[in-house]
């Protein structure tokens, strides 16, 4: 896989190896799960060996920025998930994973989406209304 010019040292500039920490590792096993990626389908998707794989998530093997970014994709996991993912409060997160959800879908259905949201909190606000003035 080819990454653009200028890519491994603008990763290497904002420390790379340092975003490949505990939280990273944890969120990348996680969504591996999440999506019910075993090891072993993970290693056949991405021609890395298993054991490679387990190594890097056990944090006992470094791997190379192709590797992760190769991983990354399998995920579907963006690099600034992983950039963020141990700076960024719940909400934040939150807030962030709508927003990559919403972008999954046209923009008309995002219109929709977002009208969706509307009513509800409308309902909300009438609901909260309703009990603080009883």
């Amino acid at each position: 896989m080819a990454l653009p010019v200028g890519f491994y040292g603008s990763l290497q500039w904002i420390g790379w190896l340092s975003l490949l920490d505990e939280v990273a590792l944890n969120h990348w096993n996680t969504q591996r799960k999440a999506k019910n990626i075993s090891l072993e389908k993970l290693s056949e998707l991405t021609g890395i060996s298993k054991r490679h794989i387990i190594n890097i998530e056990k944090g006992d093997a470094n791997a190379s920025l192709e590797l992760v970014v190769i991983i990354m994709k399998q995920l579907d996991i963006s690099l600034d998930n992983i950039v963020f993912s141990s700076i960024l409060d719940e909400d934040q997160k939150l807030y962030k994973e709508i927003i990559i959800r919403l972008m999954k879908f046209p923009v008309s259905d995002r219109e929709i989406i977002i009208e969706m949201l509307d009513v509800i909190l409308e309902k909300n606000k009438l609901l909260h209304q309703h009990k603080t003035s009883i």
